[in-house]
């Protein structure tokens, strides 16, 4: 996407990111460019993925995958702790979030 297009897309009430910022060696440039193009009073509904390393469940760290990269995939290089995401959204100054409470169960069957 061009400067040109990114511009003329104009503002939104809603954007929906899921899946996504983790793919992005440039995360907080990636917020704030999302944030830029919120309305105000605008929703941005997101979701990433966060570091898998249990030492640095608790940390504000970045996870880094580098030069293998997570999975072996090729634009995974960097996995945040919630408190990092958490660090770039107070950075933005994005003030008003809500973070579910979401922890992963043992399915047993």
């Amino acid at each position: 996407m061009t400067q040109e297009d990114y511009e003329s897309l104009g503002k939104f009430d809603l954007i929906y990111f899921t899946g996504v910022l983790y793919h992005n060696p440039e995360q907080l440039r990636f917020i704030q460019k999302l944030y830029d193009k919120l309305n105000y009073g605008g929703v941005l509904v997101f979701e990433s993925a966060t570091t898998r390393k249990r030492k640095f469940i608790n940390e504000n760290v970045v996870e880094i995958h580098y030069p293998k990269t997570y999975r072996d995939t090729t634009t995974v290089s960097h996995l945040p702790s919630k408190k990092q995401l958490l660090a770039g959204f107070k950075w933005q100054d994005l003030k008003r979030f809500i973070i579910p409470n979401v922890t992963k169960k043992k399915i047993t069957t």
